[in-house]
């Protein structure tokens, strides 16, 4: 009867090791979707300091639609306003924010 315990123990390490197994590929299958096909992914800054060149990403989601990156909703259908950087949020949201501050809330270019 000694036998039953380690094959308990041996199995559930298997069901561990496949959950674990699982987990990272969906994870890279995620990524390579999410980033690497679509071409979608915050750029990185230039060294020159001239972020409008390095711009590739304006704030969309899975679906290619414009998002604000203010709220976070879809810009469809709403007044927009698309600042001088290339993005582009709700009028109402960067009104808002522009009574905080005077530079676009992703790039931090002055407006």
């Amino acid at each position: 009867m000694m036998v039953l315990p380690g094959l308990i123990g041996f199995a559930s390490t298997l069901v561990i090791a496949a959950a674990a197994i699982a987990t990272v590929c969906y994870t890279v299958n995620y990524i390579n979707n999410r980033y690497l096909h679509e071409g979608q992914g915050p750029s990185r800054p230039s060294s020159s300091g001239n972020n409008k060149s390095s711009k590739s990403w304006k704030g969309y989601d899975d679906w290619n639609e414009i998002s604000c990156t203010i709220c976070l909703n879809a810009v469809n259908g709403w007044t927009t306003r698309e600042l001088a950087c290339g993005h582009m949020f709700h009028n109402k949201c960067i009104e808002s924010w522009f009574t905080h501050t005077r530079c676009c809330p992703n790039c931090r270019t002055d407006v």
